[in-house]
């Protein structure tokens, strides 16, 4: 799910989140309204688009202290980790246009993970691509020359804890760590090192 911009302070929602966003802000709606409010495109998803907004916006009022706490820092460990990687990375690429998740799967691979149902929670597999891009250069900005870039191989097995918030944030892994805020690094550990 995209991130939403509240205050000018950009709220990850990780699933869990999301659950409870979605529970809260559409507690008056129906069954029908809430399956057809999944389906991009129809009006129903608008409508509960803009209803999780607003329910974000007056929680931003009533107390935003509480609502930085509780909706705009993040703290996901273990499994949790693991399971918003992805989602992660994606609206922190869209919110500083650094870069792209890339697919790393084949055609076969991509078929069998919507077959078992893992596409929800990894839409481009357990093990993705993130494509940083480089600075522009003049060559660049006039599309004489394509930006340079780099792609990282994020294997969400081995993420541990996702910490920060959307506008900077780390993301741990096993043997590195991965820092993203306006500009993205990747510090190796000692284990890796050696």
């Amino acid at each position: 799910m995209p991130y939403y911009e509240i205050n000018s302070k950009p709220v990850f929602l990780s699933h869990k989140r999301e659950a409870a966003l979605n529970g809260l802000a559409l507690a008056q709606k129906d069954a029908n309204f809430r399956v057809s409010s999944k389906i991009a495109g129809q009006p129903a998803a608008r409508e509960a688009d803009g209803l999780r907004f607003q329910y974000l916006t007056e929680l931003f009022k009533r107390d935003p202290d509480a609502f930085q706490r509780e909706w705009v820092e993040f703290n996901l460990r273990d499994q949790e980790a693991r399971e918003n990687a992805w989602d992660l990375l994606y609206d922190y690429c869209a919110l500083y246009n650094i870069g792209e998740l890339v697919d790393l799967r084949s055609e076969n691979g991509a078929i069998i993970a919507d077959l078992v149902g893992d596409s929800y929670t990894y839409p481009m597999g357990r093990i993705f691509g993130v494509r940083v891009l480089g600075a522009y250069t003049l060559a660049s900005f006039f599309h004489l020359r394509p930006r340079s870039a780099v792609t990282l191989v994020v294997d969400t097995s081995q993420v541990v804890r996702a910490c920060g918030v959307l506008t900077s944030f780390q993301l741990e892994c096993r043997h590195c760590a991965f820092h993203c805020g306006k500009d993205f690094s990747v510090v190796l550990s000692d284990a890796v090192r050696t």
